[in-house]
């Protein structure tokens, strides 16, 4: 039998802070369609189970790496997954938000040849940044929005692939203005009349 590792450690995290938020995180259980189905679909069982048996799990944190090419279905999708986490009550959090030139990361399918990025191309990452963050603010449940890092600078993917908000020379891109944006003029009722940017 295997030991139920997970469940004990919540519990111990709980018990040593019963006011701290323990949250379980994962890459790739954000959107539950496409090649991330499978895993999203089983996280979502393991977690529900955590849950349900008072192991003292309080959210999932949803690692979100995603490209220029993410389209409605998997906002969408990724909607629907917080949804179902709320409905048992648990918290979400946006971890690692990052949004690359490509699918995987790899600098060799990236076909930008400026660096920075175009204009249009850095102002299409700016509305994905702040799309999936009016999806934060549109749950209730959602406690947090985290980019994968800084800056370009530090970026781990190489290439042209610039996922952050902040150029390699730190400079604010398109991507912190659309956000910073979206926060200063955010209302609950205007969120809700359009969640999705539509």
């Amino acid at each position: 039998m295997i030991d139920d590792y997970v469940c004990k450690a919540f519990k111990a995290a709980h018990n040593a802070d019963v006011s701290a938020a323990l949250f379980l995180n994962d890459y790739g259980i954000a959107a539950p369609i496409g090649f991330e189905q499978a895993k999203a679909y089983k996280a979502f069982q393991v977690i529900a189970d955590l849950q349900q048996r008072g192991c003292g799990i309080s959210g999932v944190g949803l690692e979100t790496h995603v490209d220029m090419s993410i389209d409605n279905d998997e906002y969408s999708a990724i909607r629907s997954n917080m949804n179902r986490y709320g409905d048992l009550n648990l918290r979400v959090m946006f971890s690692g938000v990052d949004v690359r030139c490509n699918k995987f990361g790899n600098p060799a399918l990236c076909t930008f040849t400026a660096d920075p990025w175009p204009a249009e191309s850095l102002k299409a990452q700016g509305r994905v940044y702040s799309r999936l963050l009016n999806l934060c603010l549109y749950a209730q449940h959602c406690d947090a929005f985290i980019t994968w890092g800084f800056s370009d600078w530090s970026q781990e993917y190489g290439g042209k692939q610039n996922p952050l908000p902040f150029d390699k020379d730190f400079r604010p891109k398109e991507a912190y203005y659309e956000m910073c944006f979206l926060l200063q003029y955010f209302t609950p009722s205007t969120s809700s009349k359009n969640e999705l940017n539509e």
